[in-house]
């Protein structure tokens, strides 16, 4: 495992998944949690010779797993997003962190 950009990588093409973190995380963590699951992408090979096929392939199956929507479901629930919304709603800050 090796550090790079800000991230840390298992080889060439696999990051590390951000830590959930705790009650006590900076937003920040929080934020790259879901930004990172939210924005999932395979990085495996499904299996295809003709790389346009397996192209297509791997957008199809990119798109059914974000369907699935567990990250969505879970940080529509976790009380530290919620927190930061009701502050920010408060203050009247944009709602760049969205649920």
């Amino acid at each position: 495992m090796r550090y790079r950009g800000g991230i840390f990588w298992l080889g060439d093409s696999v990051a590390v998944p951000p830590a959930i973190g705790c009650m006590d995380s900076p937003i920040g963590q929080v934020r790259r949690f879901y930004d990172h699951w939210l924005g999932f992408s395979t990085v495996m090979k499904l299996g295809f010779d003709d790389e346009k096929m397996e192209s297509k392939s791997r957008k199809e199956y990119n798109k059914s797993v974000r369907k699935l929507a567990l990250a969505l479901m879970v940080k529509q629930q976790d009380n530290r997003v919620i927190d930061m919304m009701e502050w920010r709603r408060k203050k009247g800050v944009l709602m760049a962190f969205y649920l």
